[in-house]
């Protein structure tokens, strides 16, 4: 009985280093670099991490839709904090050739396995026009398993 309780007394603790361990974030391993993938909609995405401070990441967060000379870029910069190996996606803005178009998602990216993986919760593109405005890439119409996308790494320091 005492070597049976013993044996059980090791394995618990075994475990339980390995969970407190293996749970431990390097983010020296996504600071400076670039994560790269397509968007739940096929369009190139992109998070360049640039600093970590204070537990708080400063981040580019850039897609381009469409291809060519009818092609919308978005591109800006956020400050998110980081706990526990995730951080929350608030992002907003205008396309870079053309201020009637703006965008705004809500999510949460997290980190895994030298990856970011991204998953929206709500948000969208929006085209501004004198006639009324009009919404696209909507993230609540999407089914579960395509708001989350995985961004893997394009670039060294």
């Amino acid at each position: 009985m005492k070597k049976y309780l013993i044996a059980v007394v090791a394995l618990v603790m075994a475990f339980t280093l390995t969970a407190c361990l293996g749970g431990k974030i390097d983010y020296k391993e996504y600071t400076g670099y670039s994560f790269e993938g397509k968007d739940p909609w096929g369009n190139t995405f992109n998070i360049n991490l640039k600093k970590l401070k204070d537990d708080k990441y400063s981040y580019t967060y850039n897609i381009i839709i469409g291809e060519g000379e009818t092609a919308i870029t978005f591109s800006n910069e956020f400050v998110s904090e980081v706990k526990d190996g995730e951080m929350v996606l608030d992002v907003s803005g205008t396309a870079l050739e053309d201020p009637t178009y703006s965008y705004e998602y809500h999510g949460f990216i997290t980190f895994k396995d030298g990856k970011l993986i991204v998953k929206y919760t709500k948000g969208q593109v929006i085209e501004s026009s004198p006639e009324g405005g009009s919404a696209s890439y909507q993230a609540e119409g999407l089914e579960d398993g395509q708001k989350e996308v995985t961004l893997s790494k394009v670039e060294a320091k």
